[in-house]
């Protein structure tokens, strides 16, 4: 019961925090757009705070690669923190390259800021930059999180110089028609289908009998949550695991606490701890995770941004940003965040001090850090002609051992499994969709 009582305190700290916009961490201040790097800055001349002598590689053609992610003035916004953990988790990834091959050969620009009203404008100059540029051969885009924004750059995609090697990581692609209107030559994103099939597969390999999963009306009606939910029932049912479905106020985000506290804790009391949770949005995961903590029920996944680093750190009670002493040019404190190895170790730690070893998992990297290294490096792959250069042709064992090679330098023997889309009409070869293995804590 005092387990129960101190869930209920964090539920209502972290209520607290999103009104507040309380980032002590972050500085938090309200951007100001004159402040921010000029958008139109020729490629490649911009300063970058990477030490030449962190490269160790050399990128095995003349030329650049370009990588368009989302603006890192999230890092300092008002925006609830899962997010801010989600953008970073593809920072972190950039920066890695940057440091391999240098900013010289890889080129980081950003989408504008949520909702910016220049926000077109910015984009168009992006492309434009891209496109103007010769020695750019190839882009890896991040969608824009800002709604508005993020249909402009797929039509913006039509502009883009024919001979650019193009990778697009979407969101919520998930019909034939959607993908086909999209110029690029590799398409990736998260495959929402088998998502919902491995969970299954996983939470029952981690005990479970039943599954409740939260959502709301809105988030179902995104076609990608609605497929993996499906599937989720579908498989469920196959294996005799049964399956609540519940409506919450998503947007509350963490008001949501106290009553998921009751909820949960309800049906622990009447089913069993052998349920697994899910939650279809991420400002819900570490109030999710903590109440599994407390419980002693399973948790298999996050799921809008599927990474260690949501929910899990804040579940546990783990510090992992830390404080490097220096500002950046807006007067912000500079956070470093911890390595992946790091938190697993600290996770792994915590969960068994919880008594909670084999009960939670994750996917074993960052869905993002993934997705976006091994388009970059098969973008690598393709303009030195190692893979098929026929346009709609991706060597899924290519991307396969790619995957392999960026896990193991984190120590992790893990990968990702990709497949071409499919449907009733067909094959979309460079439409690939993937999953990555998962991760158990505590063992």
């Amino acid at each position: 019961m005092l387990k129960i009582k101190k869930i209920i305190a964090i539920s209502l700290i972290l209520l607290i925090v999103p009104l507040t916009g309380c980032r002590v961490q972050f500085a938090v201040k309200s951007p100001d757009f004159s402040e921010q790097p000029d958008t139109n800055e020729e490629l490649g001349n911009e300063e970058s705070d990477i030490d030449d002598t962190l490269i160790t590689d050399e990128l095995p053609f003349d030329g650049k690669i370009v990588i368009v992610t989302n603006t890192d003035t999230i890092r300092y916004s008002d925006y609830y923190f899962e997010t801010i953990d989600a953008i970073e988790d593809e920072f972190v990834s950039v920066e890695a390259l940057t440091a391999k091959y240098g900013p010289e050969r890889v080129i980081h620009r950003h989408w504008p800021y949520f909702w910016d009203p220049n926000g077109e404008e910015i984009i168009d100059s992006i492309f434009r930059d891209i496109s103007e540029d010769p020695e750019v051969r190839a882009a890896v885009l991040m969608h824009s999180i800002p709604y508005p924004e993020y249909s402009y750059v797929e039509k913006s995609l039509q502009n883009i110089r024919d001979d650019i090697f193009v990778v697009y990581i979407p969101l919520f692609l998930s019909e034939r028609e959607e993908v086909t209107d999209i110029k690029a030559d590799m398409i990736i994103q998260t495959d929402a289908k088998r998502m919902g099939e491995a969970y299954v597969k996983q939470a029952v390999s981690m005990g479970a009998d039943t599954i409740v999963y939260y959502s709301s009306p809105w988030f179902r009606s995104i076609p990608t949550i609605a497929k993996s939910r499906e599937t989720m029932m579908a498989a469920a049912e196959q294996k005799g695991v049964k399956f609540f479905d519940f409506d919450v106020l998503i947007e509350g985000g963490s008001a949501m606490g106290p009553y998921l506290t009751h909820e949960m804790t309800r049906l622990v009391e009447s089913l069993g701890n052998n349920i697994a949770f899910y939650s279809s949005h991420a400002n819900l995961q570490s109030v999710v995770l903590s109440l599994v903590s407390a419980t002693g029920a399973i948790f298999v996944q996050t799921d809008e941004f599927l990474s260690p680093f949501i929910g899990y750190p804040v579940a546990f009670e783990i510090e992992y940003r830390i404080e490097t002493g220096e500002e950046n040019e807006l007067g912000q404190k500079v956070i470093r965040r911890s390595e992946l190895p790091e938190l697993l170790q600290s996770l792994d730690e915590a969960v068994d001090a919880a008594g909670m070893s084999g009960r939670i998992s994750s996917w074993a990297v960052p869905e993002r850090s993934m997705w976006i290294t091994i388009g970059f490096m098969y973008a690598v792959e393709w303009l030195s002609g190692n893979v098929p250069q026929r346009h709609g042709v991706i060597d899924i064992e290519t991307l396969e051992k790619l995957a392999r090679e960026y896990s193991a330098q984190f120590g992790l023997e893990t990968g990702a499994s990709f497949e071409a889309f499919t449907d009733d009409e067909g094959t979309i070869g460079h439409y690939i969709l993937g999953i990555i293995d998962y991760y158990v804590f505590g063992r």
